[in-house]
């Protein structure tokens, strides 16, 4: 598990990539799969959370990253 945190602090443009993937998935996928509620959209948003949290995943500006 370190090893993929280590590789999105290094690569933060791939980092923003999954993090908008982990999240739109969660967001748009678990709710129209499980429970087409509001309670399923805050779900969604616990797992994104939780997922991009595990995974190393960090939000970026893209200002920030391309004057790296």
């Amino acid at each position: 598990m370190n090893t993929i945190q280590t590789f999105f602090s290094k690569h933060p443009k791939w980092s923003y990539t999954g993090n908008f993937v982990v999240t739109l998935a969660c967001v748009a996928v678990f709710p129209s799969l499980f429970m087409p509620t509001f309670l399923g959209v805050l779900l969604g948003f616990i797992a994104a959370t939780a997922i991009n949290y595990v995974l190393g995943l960090k939000w970026k500006p893209l200002r920030e990253l391309t004057s790296k």
